[in-house]
C-alpha cells in the first residue's frame, strides 16, 4: 500500500513540475522583459497589494501604470496581465481576429450571460459576430439616434440633480441609461430604469453585474486577513 502511495506522490510531483516548466518556457519567458516585479509562487506578483486598503487600490494601481508604463506585465498567481496604455499597442489587439479567446475572468460571466459574443471564442465567436455585424450599420444606429438623445438628455438631468460639488457614483446612473437604451433600440421595449431606480430588471442587472467584480476581487480579501 505504501509503494502505491509512493508512486502515485511522485507521478504528481512530476506532473506539476512538467507542467510548471512548461508554463515557465512559454508563457513566463516570453513576458519576463515586460514584468517589473518579481514573481512569487501563488501570489504572482499581487503582494505588491499588501497593505493597501480596499478603497486606495484604485489609486495605487494608477500609480503603478504612471510609473512603469506605456507596456508592463504583472501576474496574478499563473496569469499575466498586460498593461496596455497607448492606441497602438491597442489597436494591434482590437485588429486582431485570430487571438480572440478572452482572459480566466470572463468565464465567471458564463452562468449570467451563456456563450454569447462577449464570452465565447474561435468559430462560435465569429458566427455570432458576423450575425451581430449588420446590426452596427451607420443607417441603423442612425434611426436610433433619438432615442440616443432623449436617454442621454434624461441622463443629463439626473446628473445635474446631484452634482453639489461632491464626488458621487456616476454608475448606477450610466448603467441604468444603458439599460433604457438598449432595451429599446434592441428589444423595443422600455424599461425607464432612470426614471424608477427600483425598476426590477434594473436592480437585478446592476446586482448580478457586480459579482463577477467581486470575485475577481476575492483576492484583496485574503490579503487583508494577512495584515
Amino acid at each position: 500500500m505504501f509503494m502505491y502511495i509512493l508512486t502515485f506522490v511522485a507521478v504528481i510531483t512530476i506532473w506539476l513540475l512538467m507542467s510548471h516548466l512548461k508554463w515557465r518556457r512559454e508563457v513566463y519567458a516570453p513576458l519576463r522583459k515586460l514584468s517589473v516585479y518579481t514573481w512569487i509562487p501563488f501570489f504572482g506578483t499581487k503582494y505588491i497589494f499588501l497593505g493597501v486598503e480596499r478603497n486606495d487600490i484604485f489609486a495605487y494601481a494608477m500609480k503603478m501604470i504612471r510609473k512603469n508604463g506605456p507596456l508592463f506585465c504583472s501576474w496574478l498567481g499563473t496569469s499575466p496581465e498586460l498593461a496596455i496604455m497607448t492606441p497602438e499597442h491597442l489597436e494591434i489587439i482590437m485588429n486582431n481576429s485570430v487571438h480572440i479567446t478572452k482572459g480566466d475572468q470572463y468565464k465567471l460571466l458564463v452562468p449570467w450571460l451563456g456563450q454569447g459574443l462577449l464570452t465565447s471564442t474561435g468559430s462560435k465567436w465569429h458566427q455570432r459576430r458576423k450575425l451581430i455585424t449588420p446590426t452596427f450599420h451607420f443607417k441603423i444606429l442612425e434611426e436610433f439616434m433619438e432615442v440616443f438623445v432623449e436617454k442621454s438628455e434624461e441622463l443629463l438631468k439626473v446628473l445635474d440633480t446631484k452634482a453639489d460639488g461632491q464626488g458621487f457614483d456616476v454608475y448606477p446612473d450610466i448603467t441604468h441609461c444603458a439599460l433604457d437604451i438598449i432595451c429599446e433600440t434592441a428589444m423595443g421595449v422600455q424599461v425607464n430604469a432612470m426614471s424608477n431606480k427600483e425598476n426590477a430588471m434594473g436592480v437585478q442587472v446592476n446586482a448580478y453585474s457586480r459579482c463577477p467584480i467581486k470575485r475577481i476581487h476575492m483576492w484583496h480579501q485574503y490579503t487583508q486577513l494577512a495584515k
